[in-house]
């Protein structure tokens, strides 16, 4: 327990330990310490710390603090599985000209229609939780946040979706890729569909705008937070009237 008091006695400045170090080596002889001494060591010691530090530093080092825990505590409920699935859409002999930046959103616009959507909800039993609470045009405009559309190439476009069940993740990508290939065919647009690798096992998904929005919310947070204690700390006390 007295080197843990040691330990902590080292956070008050350098000055303070060289005037006062051989004192407190005395006290801690002639007294057995508890937790309580520690807790008021490591106090005093960041007290006079915060008192002796420019507002600006204290800021930034609770700034920094606070985003490095945000984005950790982002990591760590990070509890939502994305599949993706891969496809080839190629424009068909009649369209040479479309590229896939003019098809793709066509083609999602047929396959992922309102009411396509609020089957597969219905299929999948999505969004449980809120289908009470929400209106059905809510829990629909939720799925589609949950749909994800990337073109890898001039011909190559992933399809994921996103959810808190892997399993489920990855059942209803299925159908989402499906539906693609069923809208061309219905739309008979002339473009060729391909699936080349369907839905894959789900990956944690974190999304990188979900880190650096929580480390930028800390990081603000904890600079506001850091100075006004500087500034508190700084303040010169006021005469007793």
């Amino acid at each position: 327990m007295r080197r843990l008091l040691r330990l902590a006695a080292h956070v008050y400045p350098a000055a303070w330990r060289d005037r006062y170090g051989a004192e407190f080596q005395a006290l801690l002889d002639e007294t057995k310490p508890g937790w309580g001494d520690i807790l008021d060591v490591l106090n005093g010691g960041l007290q006079m710390r915060f008192r002796h530090t420019h507002p600006a530093v204290t800021g930034a080092v609770f700034g920094i603090i606070c985003a490095v825990g945000a984005a950790a505590t982002t990591f760590t409920v990070a509890n939502r599985f994305a599949s993706t699935g891969t496809m080839t859409v190629r424009p068909g002999a009649a369209s040479a000209t479309s590229r896939l930046e003019d098809v793709m959103p066509r083609l999602a616009a047929a396959a992922f229609s309102r009411d396509t959507l609020t089957d597969l909800i219905e299929k999948h039993h999505l969004y449980r939780s809120e289908g009470a609470a929400s209106s059905a045009e809510s829990v629909v405009n939720r799925m589609r946040g949950d749909i994800g559309i990337q073109l890898i190439s001039p011909s190559v476009v992933q399809v994921s979706f996103t959810s808190a069940d892997a399993r489920q993740a990855q059942q209803v990508a299925r159908d989402l890729v499906s539906e693609i290939v069923r809208a061309n065919l219905s739309e008979r647009s002339g473009s060729v569909v391909q699936v080349i690798d369907p839905p894959d096992e789900p990956q944690v998904s974190v999304s990188p705008r979900r880190v650096v929005g929580a480390g930028l919310a800390g990081l603000g947070g904890g600079t506001l937070i850091g100075t006004l204690i500087g500034l508190l700390r700084r303040r010169p006390p006021q005469p007793a009237s």
